[in-house]
């Protein structure tokens, strides 16, 4: 751990006085999604589940008619989960 000083919790003390402790409801909120944080979580799953639908579909029933096909069934579920994650992490740049 860092020593961070004078006033930290854990030193001799200081004129700051206590930090806020993170598991108290006062002095602390937590990070608020908002309606574009659901938004952004519906998209990843989504995304999530029609990778995993793909996959099924290609490798159990279109195999069976077009190995060509399943394959390129599978290389696109194979690129979605990046892109799900990086839906699920986009975020504005804050306002200045």
């Amino acid at each position: 751990m860092l020593d961070r000083g004078p006033g930290d919790r854990w030193g001799s003390g200081g004129s700051g006085g206590p930090e806020p402790d993170p598991d108290d409801a006062e002095g602390f909120e937590p990070e608020r999604t908002g309606p574009r944080g659901v938004d952004r979580q519906r998209a990843y799953f989504w995304i999530m589940g029609t990778c995993a639908v793909l996959v099924v579909l290609a490798w159990n029933v279109v195999r069976l008619f077009s190995v060509p096909l399943a394959i390129a069934m599978s290389a696109v579920a194979a690129v979605l989960p990046p892109v799900a994650v990086v839906v699920a992490n986009w975020r504005r740049r804050p306002r200045d």
